[in-house]
Parts: C-alpha cells; sequence; structure tokens
C-alpha cells in the first residue's frame, strides 16, 4: 500500500511540471488519504511504531505544495501545521 502513495506522489509531482495543476492535487489528496489508512490499519492492528513518519512528511508537504499551487492558500498552511504537530524530537 505504501507503493501506492509514492506512485501517487510521483504522479502529483509530474502533473504539477506538466502544468496540471487540478490533477496534481487530486493525486495528492489521493495519496494523503491512502497514507491516513495505512496509519489507521497499522493503529488498529497495534503496529503504530511502524508508521513511515518520513512518508507522512513527503505526503503532506506535498499536498501543501499542491493546495499552494493551486491557491488554496489556507488549506496549503493547514497541511504545513499537520507536517509541524507530527514533528517527533528525539
Amino acid at each position: 500500500m505504501e507503493e501506492e502513495v509514492h506512485r501517487l506522489l510521483e504522479e502529483s509531482a509530474r502533473c504539477k511540471v506538466d502544468k496540471k495543476l487540478n490533477d496534481a492535487l487530486q493525486k495528492a489528496k489521493e495519496a494523503a488519504s491512502k497514507e491516513k489508512k495505512i496509519r489507521q490499519l497499522r493503529e488498529n492492528a497495534g503496529t503504530l511504531d511502524q508508521v513511515n513518519i518520513d512518508l507522512t512528511f513527503y505526503v503532506f508537504y506535498n499536498l501543501a505544495n499542491m493546495y499552494h499551487a493551486n491557491n488554496l492558500h489556507q488549506e496549503s498552511l493547514n497541511s504545513y501545521t499537520i507536517i509541524l504537530k507530527n514533528k517527533q524530537y528525539p
């Protein structure tokens, strides 16, 4: 399932390069949705310690960028806020 999230992130980036900004945003949203499902499945299985925090970061960073590219600045700020709240300190 993580491979699907990676594929969606790549497609989102490719769409942005091709100036298909709405498609880029939709792929970013889909990636965020799938990543959320992964976290929920791991939480339910009691394996939350196996959550890929790097993947979570990349998903929300990409989502924030795609919101910004589509002039949805408040949504972009909300995504950046999620990143900051998820920051884990050693």
